[in-house]
């Protein structure tokens, strides 16, 4: 059933459905809500991927797909859950493009997670306007 309602949203967000999150986040309004600490960051990337470009500061890492495509949805949510106590905490989700993250973003708001953003061009696009990464 989850797996069901993923591989929807995934093909709504593919085929120009709207999505059902808040909105996108571009890098430079991102590193201003870290940097007020007003949201959650979880970069979804795998742990060879945050090893290869390192992370942003103040995220959460934690994997959503692995490198086959798979989840663990419970493990994903027991850790997400340590970070974000009430549905109405803002919460952004980052991975290399953006492109993993619009499903994850609209299953959350599914959820009744009022504040959900979905990072804009992900880590590539962070990159790009040469911010700062540290080693996981």
């Amino acid at each position: 059933m989850k797996l069901l309602l993923l591989i929807s949203l995934l093909f709504s967000t593919l085929l120009g459905a709207q999505p059902s999150y808040k909105a996108e986040l571009d890098s430079h309004t991102l590193a201003t809500m870290l940097a007020k600490n007003e949201i959650v960051l979880f970069d979804i990337r795998t742990k060879a991927e945050w090893h290869e470009s390192g992370v942003i500061e103040k995220s959460h890492l934690v994997t959503f797909f692995d490198e086959k495509g798979r989840y663990n949805m419970a493990a994903f949510m027991a850790e997400f859950n340590k970070h974000v106590p009430h549905k109405k905490n803002k919460i952004a989700f980052i991975c290399r493009s953006g492109s993993r993250t619009l499903p994850v973003a609209s299953h959350f708001a599914s959820l009744g997670y009022s504040e959900v953003y979905n990072v804009t061009r992900g880590i590539l696009g962070w990159q790009s306007e040469k911010r700062k990464l540290i080693k996981p």
